[in-house]
Formats: structure tokens, C-alpha cells, sequence
């Protein structure tokens, strides 16, 4: 098995279990979320991708789609979910830095760890 399905497959195993750890009382809040979410990652990463701003070299679906089906529709809804389901209410020093830590994640810093990374510990 290659380190790059390695990786992706443990990024679903994580995405997936994480998913056990939203409370029953905010599920249905979550899964608006999660839809709206994807709607829109999977519009920005078309658009990322047709202008050539990212590239995903390890891809699951790679005959249809640029993007990475991982990131666009499991990976980064779920990291907002969390981000909305437990934004901290009281201190705006907490908010900060809660803010400063999801943007972050976000970066391209990310997708390079993610799906870049991989490629080049092959060569």
C-alpha cells in the first residue's frame, strides 16, 4: 500500500469517528451545516481548481473531478461543524484565538500537508 491511500484512509477513519463526538441535541444543527458546507466548498473547489490556484495531485476520483472528494466533502464540513457546534461564548480573547486557529486550518498550508506531502515521500 502506498503512504498516499494510507494517508487518505485514515483521514476518512478519522472524519468519520469524529462524527460520533457531536452531542445528540446538536445533530440537527450539524447536518445543515455539513450540507450547506459542501455546497459551498464544492463550488469554491471547482472554481480553485479551474483557475489553476490548487492542484491535487492525489485525488480519490480523478476521471471526474479535480478537487479532492476528501477535503471538499468529508474533511473541511466536518472541521466546520466542530467550529460551530463548540465557538466558545464567553471571553473575546478565546474567540480570537478559536478564530485564528480555524482560519489556519483552512490555509493552503494544509492541502499541501494533505495531498502534496504524499506525492513527494514517493519520489
Amino acid at each position: 500500500m502506498k503512504v498516499d491511500q494510507l494517508i487518505i484512509y485514515i483521514l476518512y477513519s478519522c472524519t468519520f469517528i469524529s462524527l460520533a463526538f457531536i452531542p445528540k441535541e446538536k445533530l440537527r444543527d450539524a447536518s445543515i451545516i455539513f450540507l450547506f458546507q459542501q455546497a459551498v466548498t464544492w463550488f469554491a473547489g471547482i472554481l480553485a481548481v479551474g483557475l489553476n490556484l490548487v492542484e491535487y495531485p492525489v485525488r480519490e476520483l480523478a476521471k471526474v473531478n479535480g478537487t479532492s472528494f476528501l477535503y471538499e466533502f468529508f474533511l473541511f464540513p466536518v472541521v466546520t461543524i466542530f467550529f460551530c457546534i463548540y465557538y466558545p461564548r464567553a471571553s473575546k480573547r478565546w474567540k480570537n484565538l478559536y478564530i485564528q486557529v480555524h482560519l489556519a486550518q483552512d490555509s493552503l498550508c494544509l492541502k499541501l500537508l494533505l495531498f502534496i506531502l504524499p506525492i513527494s515521500l514517493n519520489t
